[in-house]
């Protein structure tokens, strides 16, 4: 079954021929001047106004802006308004942070996503970092009390002070009597226990008096009779007793059902150590899989594999080495070959060595400039973040990173790209 390269579904279907495309779709151009890449091409017209296709004139309005009557992208009086269709001094939908006020997007408050504003200009939290009560969030971001470790946005509260734990959302830091208490309802009410523990009467018990048993029970539980036992134990008279030596799944304490990683189960029903360097094995004289730097010789040992080479005879390289009279010896930098007489993308041949091209450039003498670079007075500058093109000097962006995934992109506004994710009804700035 022959598949399209996923960039050739926007190619003219009349002028498509094998893996050759020479005429692309409405608003796609071929990429890096190759017939096989048809891309989305967005190009800056004006403030607030890009087109799509390289000879294409049409305006499309970013957000922040809106389209006049006359075909002309007027920006939102609002700097906080995401779209305003109607006109520029009413908002119809507000950034991250913000809620709309009779057209008008006013701050949601410290620690509050999303909010909306009722007939007397009273403000009414509906998404929270944290706790809502009443309409307002409880939690500022990054100011758990009691906490002493955040994650890295400072949303949620990874560590406790000592004597308090974290709340199912680990959103609050509540008091706790039993330290093995892990998450907590509220002050002094145990919800759950670290592992091996369980809740009864607000208090961490062990869940079995044998600290060998997996499980006693849930419902129904006798912390003294146990049903489960670790691995490496068997079950007798509810206890647990300890197998034969290297056995994950033991019947008695001189038989076994299943052997550790590395041993194999003898004759004698007993775990044994399989040869050297191997991994899995059904005897000892014979290796099915051997550890990660060895192969399987005729003899059924694990035998190292050359340094660079894929297999015990070198028949097939790793990856950065090529062959060799025989052996795979590492390529130098820059090259494609072993000896050098090519150059790896990004490279290109000087007095008889492979050169890296000049940061930014697309090639060895910076005509062109790869993306999120511009051409300088000096080579390519680095445009600012999540731009894909700017001016020479670096600093304004002309169009925005577009491949972000679903429900990700990024929006030009006063020559920056700002990035959003969108799920569902919640805006989450990046």
């Amino acid at each position: 079954m022959c598949i399209l390269n996923i960039r050739m579904w926007h190619c003219d279907i009349n002028y498509l021929t094998g893996s050759s495309c020479t005429t692309c779709v409405n608003y796609y151009e071929h990429y890096n001047d190759t017939l096989s890449d048809c891309s989305l091409y967005q190009r800056s017209l004006s403030s607030g106004c890009y087109s799509l296709g390289l000879l294409s004139s049409d305006c499309l309005c970013t957000k922040f802006f809106r389209e006049t009557d006359n075909g002309l992208c007027e920006e939102c009086d609002d700097p906080h308004c995401f779209t305003c269709d109607q006109s520029k001094d009413k908002c119809t939908e507000c950034e991250y942070g913000y809620g709309l006020d009779n057209g008008v997007c006013k701050s949601c408050g410290k620690g509050c996503e999303e909010c909306t504003f009722d007939s007397s200009g009273n403000v009414r939290c509906s998404v929270c970092y944290g706790t809502i009560k009443n309409g307002e969030c409880l939690y500022h971001k990054g100011d758990i009390e009691h906490c002493s470790e955040y994650s890295s946005d400072y949303e949620f509260c990874t560590k406790c002070k000592s004597g308090y734990a974290p709340d199912v959302l680990h959103h609050n830091c509540y008091e706790v009597s039993d330290k093995r208490c892990d998450i907590a309802a509220s002050n002094n009410v145990c919800f759950a226990c670290e592992d091996g523990y369980i809740v009864e009467s607000n208090k961490c018990v062990p869940t079995c008096n044998d600290k060998n048993c997996a499980y006693c029970g849930l419902l129904i539980r006798n912390p003294d009779v146990c049903q489960t036992c670790n691995s490496g134990y068997y079950l007798k008279d509810g206890k647990c007793e300890k197998g034969p030596s290297n056995c994950i799944d033991a019947i008695d304490s001189d038989s076994c059902r299943t052997c550790d990683i590395g041993y194999y189960k003898n004759d004698n029903a007993k775990c044994s150590k399989c040869s050297s360097n191997c991994f899995s094995c059904d005897n000892g004289n014979y290796c099915d899989v051997c550890n990660s730097g060895y192969s399987q010789s005729a003899d059924g040992k694990c035998k190292a594999i050359p340094n660079g080479c894929l297999d015990l005879d070198c028949s097939y390289c790793a990856l950065g080495y090529g062959k060799k009279e025989g052996k795979c010896v590492k390529i130098p930098t820059g090259c494609a070959n072993v000896d050098c007489t090519l150059c790896a993308a990004g490279y290109y041949m000087k007095d008889g060595k492979c050169v890296q091209y000049p940061k930014g450039c697309a090639d060895a003498n910076c005509n062109t400039c790869i993306s999120g670079y511009a051409a300088g007075t000096t080579g390519c500058v680095k445009c600012p973040k999540y731009c894909s093109s700017c001016d020479h000097t670096g600093k304004y962006c002309s169009s925005c990173d577009t491949e972000l995934g679903v429900g990700k992109y990024n929006v030009l506004k006063d020559t920056k790209c700002i990035r959003y994710n969108f799920s569902g009804t919640t805006r989450i700035r990046f």
